[in-house]
């Protein structure tokens, strides 16, 4: 069952004299309850609902406003917007259909055209948001490297600091890559691309006409070579979709030394949020940077 200020919410985004009349669990959803909400006037939504034990302040609404300005950029699919607060987020009802043929390029090239649609002077953003339950801090900064090194890889020496202690063989070698970012990100120019920042098979799939739709968004502005850190990460996604990428617009030199970086980052979270599975990946990764 759905508590008032939930009901009342969809209420107010499927119409006051709407009734519910079916409600069906989704799966997938570790960090929030998803449903697919079915009303009497043949209207479908989709809702997130926060978990007590994994509620994250802010999350829906950075969520919400990452997916809006990624539709105004009218580049890629992603889901429409009706409703975001602190307890639940309201997008429309999509049914997943067959990938057409071309999906991997389709997915790379209107990916591309959002890197390149949605600018800003600087990294970062106006908010910060999350990497599944992780806090990513936002606070623009103009410099590439500095952003990187104080917004992401430090942050996350902290916390396996703690988690792991200051002893583990793991903590050094971060430590020495976080001095040495320079190699890889000292100088650079590009100016900041809008990314997804969470983008792996489990948050794109294919819509009417088998289209790519993404979704989940952990968005900033960033170097948008980011995103394909993410992408390599489990595989998902493959030469097809880079291949489509770089014919609209071409990665710079060097470029896979410093996917790997942003590849670390998700090896990270991943070892943070769910364990010592990650461990053993995460030290060959930090051991083939520094």
């Amino acid at each position: 069952m759905l508590d008032k200020q939930v009901t009342n919410a969809l209420l107010r985004v499927a119409g006051e004299d709407a009734s519910i009349t079916q409600l069906a669990p989704l799966a997938g959803g570790s960090i929030n309850r998803a449903f697919a909400v079915e009303f009497d006037r043949h209207r479908s939504l989709f809702i997130k609902i926060a978990r007590t034990n994994t509620h994250c302040p802010g999350m829906f609404i950075a969520e919400a406003r990452a997916l809006r300005t990624i539709a105004n950029s009218n580049t890629i699919c992603v889901p429409d917007i009706y409703y975001a607060d602190e307890q639940c987020l309201i997008q429309s009802l999509f049914e997943h259909q067959p990938k057409a043929s071309n999906w991997y390029e389709q997915l790379g090239h209107d990916l591309a055209l959002m890197h390149q649609a949605i600018r800003s002077p600087c990294f970062g953003d106006f908010d910060d948001n999350y990497l599944g339950t992780s806090p990513q801090r936002n606070s623009q900064c103009n410099d590439w490297e500095h952003f990187w090194c104080e917004h992401r890889l430090r942050p996350q020496i902290s916390t396996l600091c703690e988690q792991l202690g200051f002893d583990d063989k793991l903590i050094p070698l971060l430590d020495t890559l976080s001095v040495r970012l320079n190699i890889y990100l000292g100088g650079w120019t590009e100016p900041p691309a809008f990314v997804h920042g969470d983008l792996w098979s489990g948050n794109a799939a294919a819509v009417e006409g088998g289209r790519p739709i993404i979704f989940d968004p952990a968005s900033y502005f960033a170097s948008r070579e980011v995103e394909f850190g993410m992408m390599r990460l489990f595989g998902g996604f493959g030469q097809r979709t880079e291949a489509a990428y770089q014919e609209v617009w071409p990665f710079e030199a060097d470029s896979d030394a410093r996917i790997e970086l942003y590849r670390l980052y998700h090896l990270l979270n991943h070892l943070i949020l769910f364990g010592g599975a990650y461990y053993a990946d995460a030290v060959d990764c930090v051991n083939r940077l520094v």
